[in-house]
């Protein structure tokens, strides 16, 4: 088992564990740590829900204002108007793109471009952006938690970036194109022209194919261990009266 394999357990262990003892426990407050972590995913996934029908209807949008096309061999939705490549769409993304970046881009850019996008298509990005973005509430409140948010999304670009290099792109296509394609404003959309800076950075002063984590384990594990204290909340109705009446 690798690494990468390994963190998946680690992450939903812990919390899953501590909130069950928590609830067990039946003391005032484990049943109110629990009471929290249950509102909090109940909010997350409300959050989640109304951001993901959003996108979805976003996407809906573009496609009836957009035509299927085939760029660099590779299926696409052409778009009228800004210079723009992005991905839309949670469950089936598709990648939409300018009829203008034919005439503003040479062919390894627009290749370049093409394989970035394939990237986040494959990997299911824009729903990995939705939730992100249904968290980024509870995160944006410490600078810790922003720079985490920042990252994290800037590291889906640079695993992109990677992708497109393993499958025939060049880093001077790449970093040439990130200054002529303008950003999407859909909404949690992976755009070809989002984390500019960091891109460039790995691009021109580093190896971008270093297999930048996601951080989905944190998010795996924050959802886990929410989800199992909700669980336990009904569980022993006797011991809420005992610890927050009697206690």
């Amino acid at each position: 088992m690798t690494p990468d394999r390994r963190r998946l357990p680690a992450a939903l262990a812990g919390p899953v564990l501590a909130c069950t003892t928590l609830a067990l426990a039946g003391t005032r407050a484990g049943m109110l740590a629990a009471a929290v972590a249950a509102t909090t995913a109940t909010g997350v996934a409300v959050a989640f829900g109304w951001r993901a029908w959003a996108h979805e209807r976003a996407r809906h949008r573009l496609r009836a204002a957009s035509r299927p096309a085939m760029t660099v061999g590779t299926p696409v939705r052409l778009l009228v108007g800004n210079r723009t490549a992005f991905v839309a769409g949670l469950w089936a993304p598709d990648i939409f793109c300018s009829s203008l970046l034919v005439d503003v881009l040479d062919p390894s850019e627009l290749q370049a471009v093409i394989l970035h996008e394939q990237a986040h298509q494959q990997g299911r990005d824009p729903a990995r952006l939705t939730l992100l973005a249904a968290v980024a509430p509870l995160l944006s409140h410490s600078l810790r938690g922003a720079v985490w948010m920042e990252a994290a999304m800037a590291r889906l670009e640079i695993r992109a970036d990677r992708y497109a290099l393993d499958h025939g792109a060049t880093r001077q296509a790449l970093a040439s194109s990130l200054l002529k394609v303008a950003p999407s404003h859909v909404g949690h959309a992976p755009s070809f022209a989002s984390a500019v800076d960091r891109r460039l950075e790995a691009l021109l002063g580093g190896d971008p194919g270093d297999r930048p984590r996601t951080g989905r384990w944190v998010l795996a594990g924050v959802a886990a261990g929410a989800v199992a204290c909700a669980a336990w909340l009904p569980v022993m109705p006797r011991m809420w009266v005992l610890g927050f009446c009697c206690g």
